[in-house]
Protein backbone atom coordinates (compact mmCIF):
# COMPACT_ATOMS: atom_id res chain seq x y z
CA UNK A 1 0.00 0.00 0.00
CA UNK A 2 2.79 2.39 0.96
CA UNK A 3 4.70 1.50 -2.20
CA UNK A 4 1.65 2.26 -4.37
CA UNK A 5 1.15 5.66 -2.67
CA UNK A 6 4.76 6.60 -3.36
CA UNK A 7 4.31 5.74 -7.02
CA UNK A 8 1.24 8.01 -7.23
CA UNK A 9 3.15 10.90 -5.60
CA UNK A 10 6.07 10.54 -8.05
CA UNK A 11 3.67 10.49 -11.02
CA UNK A 12 1.95 13.65 -9.80
CA UNK A 13 5.27 15.51 -9.39
CA UNK A 14 6.46 14.53 -12.87
CA UNK A 15 3.16 15.72 -14.38
CA UNK A 16 3.45 19.12 -12.62
CA UNK A 17 7.06 19.58 -13.78
CA UNK A 18 6.20 18.84 -17.41
CA UNK A 19 3.25 21.24 -17.32
CA UNK A 20 5.44 24.04 -15.93
CA UNK A 21 8.05 23.47 -18.66
CA UNK A 22 5.40 23.50 -21.37
CA UNK A 23 3.98 26.81 -20.08
CA UNK A 24 7.43 28.41 -20.02
CA UNK A 25 8.14 27.34 -23.60
CA UNK A 26 4.77 28.48 -24.93
CA UNK A 27 4.39 31.61 -22.74
CA UNK A 28 3.20 34.30 -25.20
CA UNK A 29 5.04 37.00 -23.19
CA UNK A 30 8.42 35.44 -24.07
CA UNK A 31 9.02 36.86 -27.56
CA UNK A 32 12.77 36.16 -27.90
CA UNK A 33 16.10 36.00 -26.17
CA UNK A 34 17.38 38.83 -23.96
CA UNK A 35 19.11 41.65 -25.82
CA UNK A 36 22.69 42.57 -24.98
CA UNK A 37 23.61 46.10 -23.94
CA UNK A 38 26.91 45.79 -25.81
CA UNK A 39 27.36 47.67 -29.14
CA UNK A 40 26.49 45.62 -32.18
CA UNK A 41 29.95 44.96 -33.60
CA UNK A 42 28.38 43.26 -36.64
CA UNK A 43 27.04 46.60 -37.90
CA UNK A 44 28.90 48.07 -40.87
CA UNK A 45 28.48 51.55 -42.25
CA UNK A 46 30.00 55.00 -42.51
CA UNK A 47 33.33 56.12 -43.92
CA UNK A 48 36.00 57.20 -41.46
CA UNK A 49 38.37 60.09 -42.21
CA UNK A 50 41.00 61.99 -40.23
CA UNK A 51 42.47 65.47 -40.50
CA UNK A 52 45.83 63.69 -40.23
CA UNK A 53 46.95 60.19 -39.33
CA UNK A 54 50.34 61.25 -37.95
CA UNK A 55 51.53 64.01 -35.63
CA UNK A 56 55.00 65.23 -34.68
CA UNK A 57 55.51 66.90 -31.28
CA UNK A 58 59.16 67.50 -32.09
CA UNK A 59 61.58 68.13 -29.25
CA UNK A 60 59.78 67.75 -25.91
CA UNK A 61 61.04 67.86 -22.32
CA UNK A 62 61.02 64.76 -20.14
CA UNK A 63 58.59 64.23 -17.25
CA UNK A 64 55.90 66.32 -18.90
CA UNK A 65 52.74 65.91 -20.99
CA UNK A 66 52.15 67.16 -24.52
CA UNK A 67 48.77 67.15 -26.27
CA UNK A 68 47.30 67.11 -29.73
CA UNK A 69 43.70 66.78 -30.93
CA UNK A 70 43.00 64.54 -33.93
CA UNK A 71 39.73 65.21 -35.77
CA UNK A 72 37.67 62.20 -36.87
CA UNK A 73 34.91 62.67 -39.47
CA UNK A 74 32.25 60.48 -41.05
CA UNK A 75 32.39 60.99 -44.83
CA UNK A 76 29.88 58.22 -45.48
CA UNK A 77 26.12 58.17 -46.04
CA UNK A 78 25.33 56.02 -42.99
CA UNK A 79 26.16 56.34 -39.30
CA UNK A 80 29.75 55.62 -38.33
CA UNK A 81 30.33 53.78 -35.06
CA UNK A 82 33.72 54.01 -33.40
CA UNK A 83 33.94 50.69 -31.57
CA UNK A 84 37.33 50.90 -29.87
CA UNK A 85 40.21 53.33 -29.25
CA UNK A 86 43.33 51.53 -28.05
CA UNK A 87 46.66 53.28 -27.38
CA UNK A 88 49.64 50.94 -27.64
CA UNK A 89 51.35 52.43 -24.59
CA UNK A 90 50.28 53.26 -21.04
CA UNK A 91 52.03 56.62 -21.54
CA UNK A 92 49.22 57.67 -23.88
CA UNK A 93 45.66 58.82 -23.12
CA UNK A 94 43.12 59.21 -25.91
CA UNK A 95 39.58 60.06 -24.74
CA UNK A 96 37.00 60.32 -27.51
CA UNK A 97 34.20 62.89 -27.33
CA UNK A 98 31.61 60.94 -29.33
CA UNK A 99 31.34 57.32 -30.50
CA UNK A 100 28.53 57.50 -33.07
CA UNK A 101 28.80 60.00 -35.92
CA UNK A 102 26.01 60.86 -38.32
CA UNK A 103 26.91 61.47 -41.99
CA UNK A 104 29.11 64.58 -42.21
CA UNK A 105 29.56 64.77 -38.42
CA UNK A 106 32.97 64.96 -36.74
CA UNK A 107 34.44 64.55 -33.27
CA UNK A 108 37.74 65.00 -31.43
CA UNK A 109 40.28 62.49 -30.17
CA UNK A 110 42.28 64.27 -27.46
CA UNK A 111 45.70 62.61 -27.33
CA UNK A 112 48.03 63.19 -24.39
CA UNK A 113 51.57 61.79 -24.30
CA UNK A 114 53.45 61.51 -21.00
CA UNK A 115 57.13 61.82 -21.86
CA UNK A 116 58.16 60.32 -18.50
CA UNK A 117 61.77 59.04 -18.68
CA UNK A 118 61.86 58.45 -22.41
CA UNK A 119 65.07 59.54 -24.09
CA UNK A 120 65.55 60.33 -27.76
CA UNK A 121 63.22 59.49 -30.65
CA UNK A 122 59.86 57.99 -29.66
CA UNK A 123 57.00 56.74 -31.84
CA UNK A 124 53.65 55.55 -30.47
CA UNK A 125 50.36 54.45 -32.02
CA UNK A 126 46.63 54.49 -31.33
CA UNK A 127 44.44 51.87 -32.98
CA UNK A 128 40.96 53.01 -34.04
CA UNK A 129 38.39 50.29 -34.76
CA UNK A 130 35.18 51.43 -36.45
CA UNK A 131 32.21 50.22 -38.48
CA UNK A 132 33.74 51.45 -41.74
CA UNK A 133 33.47 48.34 -43.98
CA UNK A 134 36.54 49.29 -46.04
CA UNK A 135 38.79 50.83 -43.39
CA UNK A 136 37.73 49.29 -40.09
CA UNK A 137 41.15 49.40 -38.40
CA UNK A 138 43.35 52.49 -38.58
CA UNK A 139 46.56 53.26 -36.70
CA UNK A 140 47.24 56.87 -35.82
CA UNK A 141 50.86 57.68 -35.01
CA UNK A 142 52.71 60.39 -33.14
CA UNK A 143 56.41 61.04 -32.70
CA UNK A 144 58.61 63.06 -30.36
CA UNK A 145 62.26 63.56 -29.47
CA UNK A 146 62.33 63.50 -25.69
CA UNK A 147 64.81 65.11 -23.32
CA UNK A 148 67.30 66.09 -26.01
CA UNK A 149 68.62 69.60 -26.88
CA UNK A 150 67.05 71.30 -29.87
CA UNK A 151 69.67 72.11 -32.57
CA UNK A 152 68.47 75.71 -33.04
CA UNK A 153 66.52 76.85 -29.98
CA UNK A 154 67.03 76.78 -26.25
CA UNK A 155 63.93 77.19 -24.07
CA UNK A 156 64.38 78.03 -20.41
CA UNK A 157 62.66 76.87 -18.38
CA UNK A 158 61.59 74.08 -20.73
CA UNK A 159 57.98 74.01 -19.49
CA UNK A 160 55.32 76.11 -17.76
CA UNK A 161 54.45 74.93 -14.25
CA UNK A 162 51.97 77.18 -12.47
CA UNK A 163 51.68 74.69 -9.59
CA UNK A 164 48.44 75.84 -7.89
CA UNK A 165 46.10 78.72 -8.74
CA UNK A 166 43.03 79.53 -6.69
CA UNK A 167 39.69 79.41 -8.48
CA UNK A 168 38.71 82.84 -9.79
CA UNK A 169 42.30 84.12 -9.88
CA UNK A 170 44.64 84.56 -12.83
CA UNK A 171 48.35 83.86 -13.19
CA UNK A 172 51.06 84.62 -15.74
CA UNK A 173 54.44 83.10 -16.55
CA UNK A 174 56.96 83.28 -19.34
CA UNK A 175 59.77 81.17 -20.76
CA UNK A 176 62.77 82.46 -22.72
CA UNK A 177 63.37 81.20 -26.24
CA UNK A 178 66.92 81.78 -27.52
CA UNK A 179 68.38 81.26 -30.99
CA UNK A 180 71.67 79.43 -30.29
CA UNK A 181 72.86 79.31 -33.91
CA UNK A 182 74.69 81.79 -36.16
CA UNK A 183 71.73 82.05 -38.55
CA UNK A 184 68.40 83.87 -38.12
CA UNK A 185 65.51 81.68 -36.94
CA UNK A 186 61.85 82.29 -37.70
CA UNK A 187 59.20 80.50 -35.59
CA UNK A 188 55.52 79.88 -36.20
CA UNK A 189 52.78 78.08 -34.31
CA UNK A 190 51.67 74.65 -35.56
CA UNK A 191 49.49 73.63 -32.61
CA UNK A 192 48.04 75.72 -29.81
CA UNK A 193 45.40 75.12 -27.12
CA UNK A 194 41.91 76.31 -28.02
CA UNK A 195 40.76 77.25 -24.51
CA UNK A 196 38.91 80.41 -23.56
CA UNK A 197 40.75 80.49 -20.22
CA UNK A 198 44.23 80.44 -21.77
CA UNK A 199 46.13 83.26 -23.47
CA UNK A 200 49.60 83.03 -25.03
CA UNK A 201 51.84 85.41 -26.91
CA UNK A 202 55.28 85.13 -28.47
CA UNK A 203 57.15 88.41 -28.04
CA UNK A 204 58.66 88.13 -31.52
CA UNK A 205 58.80 85.29 -33.99
CA UNK A 206 62.06 86.13 -35.80
CA UNK A 207 65.24 85.77 -33.76
CA UNK A 208 68.68 86.86 -34.81
CA UNK A 209 71.71 84.78 -33.75
CA UNK A 210 71.96 84.83 -29.95
CA UNK A 211 68.68 86.75 -29.56
CA UNK A 212 66.06 85.84 -26.95
CA UNK A 213 62.28 86.33 -26.98
CA UNK A 214 59.68 85.66 -24.30
CA UNK A 215 56.76 83.29 -24.69
CA UNK A 216 54.07 84.54 -22.30
CA UNK A 217 51.20 82.40 -21.03
CA UNK A 218 48.27 83.59 -18.93
CA UNK A 219 45.70 81.39 -17.21
CA UNK A 220 42.57 83.49 -16.74
CA UNK A 221 40.03 83.71 -13.93
CA UNK A 222 37.53 81.41 -15.67
CA UNK A 223 39.81 78.36 -15.68
CA UNK A 224 37.92 75.28 -14.38
CA UNK A 225 38.85 73.42 -11.20
CA UNK A 226 41.26 70.53 -11.58
CA UNK A 227 44.58 69.82 -13.23
CA UNK A 228 45.15 71.55 -16.59
CA UNK A 229 47.61 70.02 -19.06
CA UNK A 230 48.19 71.73 -22.41
CA UNK A 231 51.09 72.34 -24.80
CA UNK A 232 52.19 74.71 -27.55
CA UNK A 233 54.10 73.38 -30.56
CA UNK A 234 56.32 75.51 -32.78
CA UNK A 235 58.04 74.89 -36.08
CA UNK A 236 60.82 76.79 -37.78
CA UNK A 237 60.62 78.24 -41.27
CA UNK A 238 63.62 76.16 -42.29
CA UNK A 239 62.27 72.81 -43.50
CA UNK A 240 65.18 70.81 -42.08
CA UNK A 241 64.63 72.10 -38.52
CA UNK A 242 62.57 70.04 -36.09
CA UNK A 243 59.53 71.16 -34.17
CA UNK A 244 59.57 71.93 -30.47
CA UNK A 245 56.78 71.62 -27.88
CA UNK A 246 56.37 73.55 -24.62
CA UNK A 247 54.11 71.87 -22.01
CA UNK A 248 51.80 73.86 -19.70
CA UNK A 249 50.65 72.54 -16.32
CA UNK A 250 48.51 74.08 -13.57
CA UNK A 251 46.16 72.95 -10.84
CA UNK A 252 43.12 75.11 -10.18
CA UNK A 253 42.09 74.68 -6.54
CA UNK A 254 39.03 75.75 -4.56
CA UNK A 255 39.20 79.41 -3.59
CA UNK A 256 38.57 78.50 0.05
CA UNK A 257 41.59 76.17 0.17
CA UNK A 258 43.90 77.10 3.06
CA UNK A 259 41.46 79.59 4.60
CA UNK A 260 40.13 79.26 8.14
Amino acid sequence: MIKRCCQYIVLILVTIAMSTHSFAVNDPTKTGTAKSNQPDSSYTGGKIAFDTEAWDFGYSPGNALVRHIFTIKNNGEEDLRILKVKPTCGCTSAPLKKKVLAPGEQTELDVGFKTLRFKGAVEKHIKITSSDPENGDVKLAFTAIVDEPHPVLRIYPDKFDFVQIKEGESAEQHVNITNITVQPAKLYYVDTPSRDYLEYELEKNELQPGETAKLNVKIKENAPNGVLRESITFALESEDSARISVPIKAEIIDKTYGSR
